[in-house]
């Protein structure tokens, strides 16, 4: 806007002023920044408030004191309301208190709150990044739970291909599953062990395996219940896959309480059976 001569002179910036906002929402009102002269000649408007610091205080360290006011709610308790607007009005900022310590001391305050200011937005990217990653690790944990690398198998359970082999000439028999008897393995026997078994499943499900998702059709040919992993692998999913793993969710989530439910066990070791009029 046009300024007349002497207005000029009166409202020049200059590097060092700290400008505030004179008129804002109740909870904005009274933000405050310094002007660092990147622009030549700007002039400030009645919509701000400038403070121009004596030899007696350090532009940065009145900013710390603006924005405690404004953080703290102070400005906000001596603004006066027009509808929504707070207005912060120059004779009520000018009567508001100022603490005034040695100018050594000033620049202490300030080098300390710089320092803090900067860890916390180093702790703010952080936490936003990790929050960003949440989801990933979320699918990661899935693929680890599905694939049976969560955790180790203690040395007493029972060997996969054992399972898959019981399954088999269990066909037929009652629905209540009792491990058998199991051998011990070291930790290389049951690596190779567990990809023979992901080898086992794909050969012997047949078409199952060729049809994905079909849940309720892998449980009728185990014919007992089956646990959540078996019955992903049983049903040709890639263990590796995080698409075969939100798939395969989706898939369940459709299917329970309509074709399969919840036959026993909880956690990891829950147990699926097919609902008898849905297959009839």
């Amino acid at each position: 806007m046009p300024f007349e001569e002497n207005e000029y002179q009166h409202y020049l910036l200059k590097s060092g002023d700290v400008l505030i906002n004179e008129g804002q929402s109740p909870e904005l009102v009274g933000r405050a920044a310094i002007f660092r002269d990147d622009v030549q000649g700007a002039c400030f408007q009645n919509s701000l408030i400038r403070f121009r610091a004596s030899n007696l205080v350090l532009p940065e360290y009145a900013l710390l004191i603006f924005r405690h006011y404004l953080h703290s709610g102070e400005f906000k308790k001596i603004a006066r309301w027009t509808t929504n607007i707070a207005h912060l009005s120059l004779k009520r900022f000018a009567a508001m208190p100022f603490p005034l310590p040695p100018l050594s001391e000033q620049k202490q305050i300030v080098s300390e709150a710089l320092g803090r200011l900067s860890a916390a937005h180093e702790q703010e990217v952080s936490v936003a990044s990790s929050l960003e990653n949440i989801a990933r690790m979320r699918e990661e944990l899935y693929a680890a739970a599905i694939s049976g690398s969560l955790s180790d198998q203690r040395p007493e359970d029972e060997s996969a291909n054992v399972l898959l082999s019981r399954a088999a000439a269990d066909q037929h028999g009652p629905h209540d599953y009792r491990p058998s008897e199991a051998a011990v393995m070291t930790p290389a026997d049951r690596r190779a062990d567990r990809n023979a078994t992901e080898r086992n499943t794909s050969e012997e499900m047949g078409p199952v395996n060729n049809t994905r998702h079909a849940l309720a059709q892998a449980i009728v040919a185990a014919g007992r219940p089956v646990t959540l992993a078996e019955l992903y692998l049983l049903c040709g999913y890639d263990k590796d896959s995080v698409a075969d793993i939100e798939q395969f969710y989706l898939r369940l989530k459709e299917e329970l309480g309509k074709s399969i439910k919840h036959h026993s066990g909880q956690g990891e070791e829950i147990y699926l059976e097919v609902i008898e009029d849905a297959t009839a």
